[in-house]
């Protein structure tokens, strides 16, 4: 994961230099690998962890500063994302509901789109440009550079279909069928084996989930609407896709990884709000979103006594509390016991016993 110091410095504030923000990084257990110079700024490159999607976005990083250099603080913008305020769209009018999406594999927990009517798709800005290439990606045009800028941003892949190429208004989440086969966006048509999960409209397969879209309904020059997709797949399901098909991407990268399932409505929301700014584009109506199952985080209870003993360390009940707060975790003190019950937030998925939040107390207060 690329992290360009002069954008993190828009989500936290810090006076760190890049040396001292990839020190930290290290100790929270996201390895600095290098400090690049990409355009005459320094980039930080950051080995994210395969259990730990949350990582490989800006606002990921920027959690692990906070809760680490307590002389950080979040800016405006970074408050906001992570207040996750839901955006409201005056216009309902009911052009895509959930009558229009079906999921018919376990591999889908969610599906959620919203559709932009009106859009023009040609160069992006330049400064969303320039971040694009500080974060190792080529810019394309102006809906494909902000779904990757809002991945980068906040973790969640996002994938824009041409709305006039979707066949039959409607889109069903489903397994590959034996012998289908579909050219995807760089034009290698692809045999298809049971058991891939692909996102298919009215005629066909028009994306593998989670690695790659399809070329029948690619965004253009001549896209005048746009229908955005984000979705929750499973890590497992996509890895082993990916593997098949030999395609690594950024968006099978974050989602092998597991990331938020509550993140999902958030990024489409991100989008319009950028279009918006950008162009004056607006979604029709909010967001269509069908949920096939929900996942439950952790809940744990932490044993003071027993985090002392394995971390070495006289760790108070207050300490421990406040490290897993910065987190996200939710945390009820029961000091008769010197125990902390512990909630884990959405994103981490590699939450599952009491031994891994004495970790997280030891990354944090170590």
């Amino acid at each position: 994961m690329k992290l360009p110091v002069s954008v993190l410095k828009d989500y936290v504030k810090t006076d760190l230099s890049a040396e001292a923000l990839g020190d930290l990084l290290t100790m929270t257990g996201f390895e600095l690998e290098e400090i690049l110079e990409i355009n005459g700024e320094p980039v930080l490159d950051v080995n994210i962890m395969a259990n730990r999607g949350d990582g490989a976005s800006i606002l990921g990083l920027a959690r692990e500063i906070l809760a680490k250099d307590p002389a950080a603080e979040p800016t405006e913008l970074l408050s906001r994302l992570m207040a996750d305020t839901p955006r409201r769209d005056r216009d309902n009018r009911d052009i895509w509901s959930q009558t229009n999406i079906k999921i018919e594999s376990q591999a889908c927990s969610q599906y959620a789109l919203r559709l932009f009517p009106e859009v023009t798709n040609g160069p992006s800005p330049e400064w969303l440009q320039q971040r694009l290439e500080l974060l190792g990606q080529r810019p394309v045009s102006l809906l494909v550079d902000l779904t990757n800028y809002v991945m980068f941003e906040l973790g969640q892949p996002l994938h824009a279909f041409d709305a006039a190429l979707v066949q039959g208004q409607r889109i069903v989440v489903r397994e590959a069928l034996d012998g289908e086969r579909m050219t995807t966006l760089d034009e290698i048509e692809r045999e298809l084996e049971p058991g891939m999960l692909l996102i298919c409209d009215g005629e066909g397969p028009v994306a593998v989930a989670g690695v790659m879209g399809g070329s029948t309904t690619e965004v253009s020059e001549t896209t005048t609407s746009c229908l955005l997709e984000s979705a929750h797949f499973d890590n497992q399901s996509v890895r082993r896709t990916r593997k098949r098909l030999g395609l690594q991407t950024e968006a099978s990268y974050r989602f092998e990884r597991s990331v938020d399932p509550e993140g999902v409505v958030r990024a489409l929301d991100r989008f319009a709000d950028l279009l918006e700014e950008i162009t004056g584009a607006k979604p029709v109506g909010g967001a269509a979103q069908v949920v096939n199952f929900t996942y439950q985080p952790a809940e744990l209870d932490l044993s003071l006594p027993r985090c002392r003993a394995l971390l070495g360390v006289p760790v108070t009940i207050s300490e421990a509390a406040d490290a897993l707060m910065g987190l996200g975790f939710s945390v009820t003190a029961r000091p008769e016991e010197d125990c902390l019950w512990v909630g884990a937030p959405s994103w981490r998925f590699d939450i599952a016993r009491e031994e891994d939040l004495i970790e997280e107390v030891g990354r944090i207060y170590g």
